[in-house]
């Protein structure tokens, strides 16, 4: 096999080919919202197109980061941005914005079994006349980075208006469809992707790596001392003469380092029928 160096440009070109670092923004799932409201105690208000926010009345909102590329980390996080349509501003008034540090469902959630609220994200958001008709926007991006990193459970956002707060204000809820203003989580990320199509037709990441410190955002390794084997594989499909339905097809052999002298090694390797492109150590 004829072996050819190649700079280190030419090696990051070469990645581009199968990988790109890119940003992302991601829409979370709304799954849950709903209030309560402490002079009814056993309600439950789960199923209600207005999620009414004033003293003693608490709005409920969680969000599923299901969409997120599989593996997302809490570093990969640039920003994450609440939005809320606010629908009408009765008084206006101030809210304070809490973590919610224990589980609750929209249609078991009552105000004689509340969640146990957290850490305080933000506090004095204010809603007059003018917030009406339009979306408010709240940065939680330290809040949803600590759900990723596993610091603290995603059990969602509570509205709480503190003691003097004169604030009612009504939001509506995702049960609300004639509407269709249902709050919005979107998560900006960062990371290496390499994008597949799925039998759902849909585009997810089938590698995410990502790496902030000195460690490794993407490793394949083997033991095998014999035989023909790789510690990353990337396989495409072709007929008996190495050639795919839209032309010549590729796949990525990750590192394989032999346990003594002799034989070789390469960083990145791509293989076919007809030629053999190795990237020396």
């Amino acid at each position: 096999m004829k072996h050819k160096h190649i700079t280190l440009n030419s090696l990051v070109a070469l990645a581009a080919l199968f990988f790109s670092y890119e940003s992302r923004a991601t829409q979370a799932v709304l799954t849950d919202d709903t209030y309560s409201i402490k002079l009814k105690p056993t309600s439950n208000f789960g199923l209600s197109k207005t999620l009414p926010l004033k003293k003693d009345q608490n709005v409920y909102l969680r969000f599923s980061l299901g969409t997120l590329p599989a593996g997302t980390t809490g570093s990969q996080v640039t920003s994450a941005t609440l939005r809320v349509w606010v629908d009408h501003v009765i008084k206006p008034g101030t809210f304070d914005v809490y973590e919610v540090a224990s589980a609750w469902q929209e249609k078991t959630l009552k105000a004689n079994a509340l969640p146990t609220l957290g850490a305080l994200e933000a506090t004095g958001v204010a809603l007059d006349a003018t917030s009406q008709k339009q979306f408010l926007t709240l940065d939680v991006t330290a809040l949803v980075k600590d759900w990723l990193s596993g610091m603290t459970p995603n059990n969602g956002i509570a509205f709480v208006a503190p003691v003097g707060s004169l604030l009612f204000a009504t939001i509506p809820s995702k049960e609300d469809v004639a509407t269709g203003h249902l709050a919005e989580l979107e998560i900006n990320t960062t990371g290496i992707y390499a994008p597949f199509t799925n039998t759902a037709n849909t585009t997810q990441s089938s590698i995410l790596a990502f790496n902030t410190g000195t460690g490794n955002a993407l490793e394949g390794s083997n033991t095998s001392g014999t035989g023909s084997t790789s510690g990353v594989v990337g396989k495409a499909a072709s007929n008996a003469n190495g050639i795919g339905a839209n032309g010549g097809v590729s796949g990525v052999l990750g590192m394989v380092t032999p346990t003594s002298p002799g034989g070789y090694s390469a960083g990145v390797r791509g293989v076919n029928r007809h030629q053999s492109i190795e990237i020396s150590r």
